[in-house]
């Protein structure tokens, strides 16, 4: 590949990453809110206090997957050294 199509293809590369956690993470708040928050904590609620609902929890979702991402990453770096 030319050295002047490396960053072109970083850019698509990145592109195509962040399309696809977000795609993950709306079908997760979606999941979330239409069969958890709503069915068992507010039946009675309209569209706008759903979408309120799933606001709150993507960023509670990003961390904790960040965060458990970082502690089995870890983990697995202890095992690893261990030699098991």
């Amino acid at each position: 590949m030319p050295a002047s199509l490396t960053g072109v293809f970083a850019a698509i590369l990145f592109r195509a990453i962040l399309s696809s956690f977000s795609g993950a993470l709306n079908s997760t708040v979606t999941l979330f809110t239409l069969n958890i928050y709503k069915p068992m904590f507010k039946p009675d609620d309209g569209e706008g206090e759903i979408v309120k609902s799933g606001c709150i929890f993507i960023p509670a979702l990003g961390i904790v997957s960040m965060s458990s991402h970082h502690l089995f990453y870890t983990r697995h770096i202890q095992l690893s050294s261990r030699g098991g």
